[in-house]
C-alpha cells in the first residue's frame, strides 16, 4: 500500500485515538485536555518532526499535520466531555446519606441566648440561608439569627402536687364565688368597723355600759392599731429614746382589731410567703392583702372626719329615730375599696397556672 494511500486511514486513526483518549482522560480525572495535548498532539508532532527531518518525506509532514488536527480535535472532545459531565452530576438524585431516623449533624444552641450563624455555613445548593423550624417551643427565626427562649423548669410531680393541694386550700380559705359581704366577713371588717365606732364614741363622747361591754367583748384577743398620719395622734419619744403614743384631744388615733381578723390576716399571709406558690399567684395575693389592709385604715379616716363634721354622726350612730343614724357606716362603705376584683385575680392566676403545668 503507498504512503499516499494509507494517509487518509492514519490520519482517520489518529483522530478517533486522540478523541477517545481525550474523553476518557476527562471522565477519569478531569484533565482530559492536557493529557490529550500532552500523549496525542506532543507524541504525533514529534514524530512527523523527526521524520520529516531525517528522511525528508512527506509522510513526515503529513504525520505532523495529523498530530496538529488531533489537538484541536482533543480540546473539543474535551470540551464536549466536560459539558456532558456536568450536566450528568446535576441530574443525578442527592443520596441522603442519613437514614430519617438518625440525628442529622447540626449546631447545639444554649437555651436562653440569641446565636448569629455566618450564612456562608448553612446555605441550600443556591447559596440562599436555609433554615427551617417546625413545631419547636421558644425558638424564632429572624433573619439569620436564631432566638431560643428558656424552657420553665420541669417541676417535679411531687412539688406539682404540694402547689396544686396549696392552691386548693388558698381558693377554700379566700371563698371563690363568694360575694363581696362573705368576703368582708372573712377577715371581719363590717364588725370592726361597727364596734370601732362604739369605741370611739366611748372615748370621744360618752357610751353606754351595755356599749362598753359589747366593745370589750368583741376585741378580746385582737389588738390595738395606731396611726400618726393626719394627726390623729402624735409619737414622742421617752427619755431613753423609746416611743410613747400620744392621743389627740377630739381624735382618734387608736382603734381595734379582732380577732378572726389577725387569725385570717396571718393566714393570708402564711400563703403570701409560701415557697409553694409561684410568684404572680403571691403577687396577686399582695394587692388583695394590701387593700385589706387600707380598708383598716380608712376607718381612722371615716371616724375623725365624721365627728369633725358633727358629733351626733357618732353620738347617733345607732339611734334609730336620728337621721344621723349610719351617716359614719354609709360613708365607709362608699369609699371601701372591693375585695372581690382582687380577690378574682388571685383565683385567675392560680387557674391560669394549673392550666399551664
Amino acid at each position: 500500500m503507498s504512503v499516499k494511500a494509507s494517509i487518509p486511514k492514519r490520519i482517520a486513526i489518529w483522530f478517533i485515538d486522540n478523541s477517545l483518549f481525550g474523553c476518557i482522560c476527562w471522565l477519569w480525572n478531569q484533565r482530559g485536555v492536557v493529557m490529550s495535548l500532552i500523549f496525542g498532539g506532543g507524541a504525533g508532532g514529534t514524530l512527523g518532526v523527526i521524520l520529516a527531518y531525517i528522511r525528508g518525506s512527506s509522510l513526515g509532514a503529513f504525520i505532523g499535520l495529523t498530530a496538529v488536527c488531533s489537538i484541536g480535535v482533543a480540546l473539543v472532545a474535551a470540551l464536549c466531555a466536560v459539558g456532558i459531565g456536568r450536566l450528568w452530576r446535576r441530574e443525578q438524585p442527592k443520596q441522603d446519606q442519613h437514614p430519617p431516623d438518625e440525628p442529622r449533624p447540626g449546631i447545639i444552641l444554649e437555651s436562653g441566648s440569641d446565636v448569629q450563624i455566618d450564612s456562608n455555613i448553612i446555605t441550600d445548593t443556591t447559596g440562599r440561608f436555609n433554615i427551617a423550624a417546625t413545631n419547636v417551643k421558644g425558638l424564632t427565626l429572624s433573619g439569620n439569627t436564631i432566638n431560643i427562649s428558656s424552657p420553665p423548669p420541669a417541676q417535679s410531680e411531687t412539688l406539682l402536687a404540694a402547689r396544686l393541694q396549696e392552691i386548693r386550700e388558698l381558693e377554700s380559705f379566700i371563698g371563690n364565688g363568694t360575694g363581696e359581704a362573705e368576703l368582708r366577713g372573712i377577715f371581719d371588717l363590717t364588725e370592726m368597723m361597727k364596734h370601732n365606732i362604739l369605741l370611739a364614741k366611748h372615748r370621744l363622747a360618752r357610751a353606754t355600759q351595755k356599749e362598753r361591754r359589747a366593745v370589750d367583748e368583741f376585741f378580746a384577743n385582737g389588738k390595738a392599731i395606731w396611726t400618726i398620719r393626719n394627726g390623729y395622734s402624735k409619737l414622742l419619744r421617752d427619755e431613753h429614746g423609746g416611743p410613747i403614743h400620744k392621743p389627740v384631744h377630739g381624735k382618734i388615733g387608736i382603734l381595734n382589731t379582732s380577732s378572726k381578723y389577725e387569725a385570717n390576716k396571718s393566714k393570708l399571709a402564711k400563703f403570701r410567703f409560701s415557697v409553694q406558690l409561684p410568684g404572680d399567684i403571691r403577687d396577686a395575693l399582695t394587692e388583695l392583702d394590701k387593700a385589706v389592709y387600707q380598708n383598716v385604715e380608712l376607718m381612722f379616716d371615716v371616724i375623725n372626719e365624721k365627728f369633725a363634721q358633727n358629733a351626733r354622726n357618732l353620738t347617733d350612730f345607732n339611734k334609730p329615730e336620728s337621721r344621723f343614724r349610719d351617716v359614719m357606716w354609709n360613708d365607709y362603705c362608699d369609699r371601701f375599696i372591693q375585695l372581690v376584683p382582687k380577690r378574682d385575680d388571685v383565683v385567675s392566676t392560680a387557674r391560669n397556672f394549673i392550666d399551664n403545668a
